[in-house]
């Protein structure tokens, strides 16, 4: 949306809910079923967020500067291949972005950007090397961060 004729900002936002269950196996009276795993059962998780991104960006004759914050998530989720996973929390990711474009001459240009990612509750799939199993984990250590000039 333009403010002037070289200001201008973006906004918006985004509600996400989310419902993620996997199937009924098999059920049985005792705890574990004729192939030895785990009896879950129907197993469900759910997430909802409400996400945005915001921008504004200033434009002058021959440069452009910009700047914007946004964030995402992607929700729960459980193991289809592993029943032994509990699944894993929704992860979250906040970015913040900032740059400049710059015309040199007709013939050239200058991008310079720069930014900073918050990631929290990573999704992480691997397989485990002792049982050769497929494991669905995250990582939720504090925040893991990204950079880039």
């Amino acid at each position: 949306m333009p403010i002037t004729d070289k200001l201008s900002i973006t906004a918006g936002g985004r509600y996400t809910d989310e419902k993620y269950t996997t199937p009924i196996f098999c059920r049985l009276p005792i705890p574990r079923n004729v192939f030895g795993i785990p009896n879950q059962g129907r197993q469900e998780l759910k997430g909802s967020k409400f996400t945005y991104t915001g921008r504004i960006q200033y434009g002058h004759r021959s440069i452009l500067l910009y700047a914007g914050v946004s964030t995402g998530f992607k929700g729960a989720t459980l193991s289809n291949t592993n029943l032994l996973s509990p699944g894993v929390k929704p992860e979250t990711i906040t970015s913040f972005e900032g740059g400049a474009k710059i015309r040199l001459s007709p013939d050239a240009r200058l991008n310079i950007g720069a930014f900073h990612y918050n990631y929290g509750n990573i999704h992480i799939a691997y397989t485990d090397s002792a049982s050769g199993s497929n494991i669905l984990g995250q990582r939720n250590r504090g925040q893991d961060h990204r950079r880039a000039i």
